[in-house]
């Protein structure tokens, strides 16, 4: 995302990718992303989470 728009990501943009992999169904895909992220997961990541989950 650096390289080819000059932007670094952020917090913000690690929460909605959680969003959008939890709402798929995908929750270890979600929960492996988390625990791989470069920036140390807040409260909002694992809100963005637990939210999804039924």
């Amino acid at each position: 995302m650096q390289s080819e728009h000059g932007t670094a990501p952020t917090k913000e943009h690690f929460s909605c990718l959680v969003d959008l992999l939890a709402r798929d169904g995908n929750l270890d895909e979600a929960d492996k992303f988390i625990s791989e992220m470069k920036l140390e997961p807040d409260v909002v990541v694992w809100k963005t989470l637990l939210y999804v989950i039924p």
